[in-house]
């Protein structure tokens, strides 16, 4: 018997994975405030790699990719935070301008 399954290494891969996209994210709205002036709340954007994090750590821990409602509830509420604030950056940098 391994230390750790296929899917417990996936799910890992992937949350490493979405912390790094995030991050990205987070750098590019504290440039962008700085720079701007404009509030960007990057602080936020911690709020998704926790929630992602708990999720991912709750699957592992279950061995499966869904069916657990408490780690698919932590895991809609960081998709939904990560898709909020990166619109919020996205307007904050177009606003005003034609594409």
């Amino acid at each position: 018997m391994s230390l750790l399954s296929i899917s417990q290494i996936l799910l890992l891969v992937f949350w490493f994975a979405f912390t790094a996209l995030v991050f990205i994210l987070a750098l590019i709205a504290r440039f962008y405030e700085t720079s701007s002036g404009q509030k960007t709340y990057y602080r936020l954007y911690v709020v998704p790699i926790l929630t992602m994090g708990f999720a991912s750590a709750r699957y592992a821990s279950i061995r499966q990719w869904g069916g657990d409602w408490l780690a698919d509830l932590f895991s809609f509420i960081g998709g939904m935070t990560t898709l909020t604030l990166s619109l919020f950056l996205y307007r904050q940098m177009t606003n005003g301008r034609k594409t």
